[in-house]
C-alpha cells in the first residue's frame, strides 16, 4: 500500500475514532450520523446539533489555519444559511505538536484574511458568504478548532469508554474494539441517512451480541490485526470442523487480487479438505460475483483439474434450480466413492435460488453485504480481505497468513 492511501485509511480510521467516542459519550436520547448530513460527525440532539469535521495531520508538524480555509468557509456558509438554527461547528484535528485537548478560537479579523484569499478553488465559496452582510460574529461564537490525540491514544481512549459503557474488559481487543470500528465503517457507507444514524443505547446493544471477530480492511489497520486473524480462524474453525453441514461461498472478484488463479487454486485446496467424503461431506456452494468470461474460465480449469461441479446450467442462459441443488449420485464404497459433483458452482446473478435452499453457513468474501441474500436463522459470516492466504488461513486450508 502506498503512503497516500494509508494516509487515506487512517484519516477514516481517525474519524471513525472520534465517531464512537461521540456514540459513547452521548446522552440516551441522542442521535449521531455517521458521514452526516452537515460533517463527518452530527450529533442531533434536542434543540442542538453539532456538526464535526476530522482532520488528521500526522506528517504535519505546525499547525496552519491557512489548512483549513475551505473547511472554515464550508462551515461558514452552512451557518449562513441556516442562521436561525442551533448549531456548533467544531473542526477536531491532530497535529503532533499541538496540545490534545486544547481549543483554538477564531476571530473575525481571520475570517476577513480567508475572505481575500486568491486561492481559485474556494473562488467560488468566497463569492457565495460575500453576498451575506453579516452573520460572521454568531458563526465565532459557535465555531472552534479543537486539537485532538493521536490514533494510537485515540484508539486507547475509545477502549476505555466501552469497558466504562459495560462491556467485558476480556473482549475489547479482539472482539468490541474492532467491531465497533466495524459497525461504524458499515453506517458511514450507508446511502440513506436512517441507515447512517446510530444511538449509544442501539451500538452496545450491537455489541454485546456480536460473537464473531470483524475481518476487513479497517480492522487490517489496526496494530493488533494479527492476533484478530487467529481469534477469527478459532471462531470458524467451530462450525468448520462438523461435517454434515451446508455452505455457501459468495466470493467477489473485486476483493481478491489475483482473481482467477487464486481462485481455482482455493476451490481446489477446499474441495480437498472439505468436499472430499461424499458420504459424509455435503456439496459447497461456490456463487461467484464476476464476469461472464471469468466464470467461464473457472469452469473450464475446474475441469481440467477434474473438480467435478455442478453449474445447475441447461444451456448457457437458463438455470435449472432442480438441477443445481440435486443431490449428487454416489458410488463406489466409503473408501473408494464415486461421486456425480462435490460441489456447486452459479454466477451471483442466480444467488436468489440460495434463499429457497439456505445453507446452514455462508461465507461473503467481500465487503458488499448482498443484502438480497436472506441471512435469517443461518450462520454468515463476513470475510472482508484481499489477501487469499489470510482467507485460507481463516478457514484451515493452511497454517500460516504470510
Amino acid at each position: 500500500m502506498n503512503r497516500t492511501a494509508s494516509d487515506s485509511l487512517k484519516g477514516y480510521l481517525y474519524q471513525f475514532n472520534k465517531t464512537l467516542i461521540s456514540v459513547l459519550e452521548s446522552t440516551h436520547n441522542a442521535e449521531i450520523i455517521c458521514e452526516g448530513i452537515i460533517e463527518d460527525i452530527d450529533i442531533m440532539e434536542i434543540n442542538k446539533t453539532t456538526a464535526i469535521q476530522c482532520k488528521y495531520y500526522e506528517s504535519q508538524k505546525v499547525f496552519h489555519l491557512s489548512l483549513f480555509n475551505k473547511a472554515i468557509l464550508l462551515m461558514l456558509l452552512h451557518h449562513l444559511h441556516n442562521a436561525s438554527q442551533n448549531i456548533k461547528y467544531i473542526l477536531f484535528s491532530f497535529f503532533p505538536n499541538e496540545e490534545n485537548d486544547s481549543v483554538r478560537k477564531i476571530t473575525q479579523i481571520e475570517i476577513v484574511e480567508i475572505l481575500k484569499s486568491k486561492n481559485k478553488e474556494i473562488k467560488d465559496l468566497i463569492e457565495k458568504i460575500k453576498k451575506y452582510k453579516n452573520g460572521y460574529k454568531n458563526f465565532i461564537n459557535n465555531f472552534h478548532i479543537e486539537f485532538g490525540d493521536s490514533l494510537d491514544n485515540l484508539i486507547g481512549s475509545v477502549k476505555r469508554k466501552l469497558i466504562e459503557n459495560g462491556l467485558n474488559k476480556n473482549d475489547i481487543e479482539e472482539l468490541s474494539y474492532p467491531n465497533a470500528i466495524q459497525i461504524i465503517a458499515n453506517k458511514s457507507s450507508k446511502k440513506s441517512i436512517n441507515d447512517r444514524k446510530i444511538t449509544k443505547f442501539q451500538l452496545l446493544e450491537d455489541l454485546k451480541r456480536i460473537r464473531s471477530t470483524a475481518i476487513s480492511k479497517w480492522t487490517k489497520e489496526l496494530k493488533n490485526y494479527h492476533s484478530l486473524l487467529k481469534a477469527r480462524k478459532k471462531q470458524l474453525n467451530a462450525n468448520l470442523r462438523l461435517n454434515r453441514r451446508l455452505r455457501c461461498f459468495i466470493i467477489d472478484e473485486i476483493t481478491i487480487e489475483n482473481f482467477i488463479d487464486e481462485i481455482i487454486v482455493f476451490i481446489k485446496d477446499y474441495v480437498y479438505k472439505y468436499n472430499s467424503k461424499p458420504y459424509l461431506q455435503l456439496p459447497s456452494i461456490f456463487c461467484l460475483d464476476c464476469s461472464q468470461q471469468n466464470f467461464d474460465d473457472i469452469r473450464i480449469r475446474l475441469s481440467k483439474l477434474n473438480i467435478k461441479f455442478c453449474d445447475g446450467l441447461i444451456t448457457d442462459n437458463y438455470f435449472d434450480e432442480q438441477v443445481f441443488f440435486k443431490d449428487p449420485i454416489v458410488a463406489g464404497t466409503k473408501h473408494n466413492p464415486m461421486v456425480e459433483f462435490t460441489i456447486r458452482v452459479m454466477q451471483i446473478r442466480n444467488s436468489n435460488f440460495i434463499n429457497s435452499h439456505k445453507p446452514d453457513d455462508l461465507f461473503i468474501i467481500s465487503e458488499k453485504e448482498y443484502s438480497e441474500i436472506e441471512k435469517k436463522d443461518i450462520n454468515s459470516e463476513m470475510i472482508d480481505t484481499n489477501k487469499i492466504n489470510e482467507i485460507k488461513y481463516l478457514l484451515n486450508l493452511r497454517d500460516t497468513y504470510e
